[in-house]
């Protein structure tokens, strides 16, 4: 298998957290973005090994549960899209399948007119229903696959005096 290194260099240790948490253990969003879009351009079979390459002292400690703390955020901010995403498409399917219920049923009660919107407005909900499953779900699923290769990812910490 393959391994592809994620080069990370910082002059301070300060540089790799948000300096609008008081914790001091949310990750940059920079680092953050960097993180995603370097995993996301690798083929699948490879895996991932962060090195993390500073001038000064970094608490390893520190920094793995901060990733850690990242990485649980994200996967769960993920797991409640598609959860919304499948919502939202199972509740279109069922107003168009009701709606195109009610359009066949009333066609022979009441005027053509009438049932054509209906109907069409079914027929409009079931295409939203199928575009969330085919256009949101499959960028979802792709996420929860990148951030399953972040979580496998080895981190490694050297110490370097080379300015970058």
């Amino acid at each position: 298998m393959r391994e592809f290194i994620i080069p990370i260099y910082v002059r301070e240790e300060e540089e790799l957290y948000s300096a609008f948490e008081p914790s001091g253990l949310t990750q940059s969003s920079s680092l953050t973005d960097y993180l995603v879009d370097y995993v996301e351009d690798r083929k699948p079979g490879e895996t991932v090994r962060i090195d993390l390459i500073a001038n000064a002292e970094i608490n390893d400690g520190r920094f793995r549960e901060s990733y850690a703390g990242l990485l649980r955020k994200l996967q769960d901010r993920n797991k409640r899209d598609m959860l919304k995403c499948n919502i939202r498409a199972a509740r279109m399917m069922i107003i168009g399948i009701l709606f195109i219920l009610v359009g066949l049923v009333s066609a022979s009660q009441i005027r053509e007119i009438p049932t054509v919107v209906i109907s069409t407005i079914g027929s409009f909900s079931v295409w939203e229903a199928s575009a969330e499953c085919i256009e949101v779900l499959p960028s979802l699923l792709k996420k929860d696959r990148i951030l399953k290769r972040m979580a496998d990812a080895g981190i490694i910490f050297t110490r370097s005096d080379i300015e970058k």
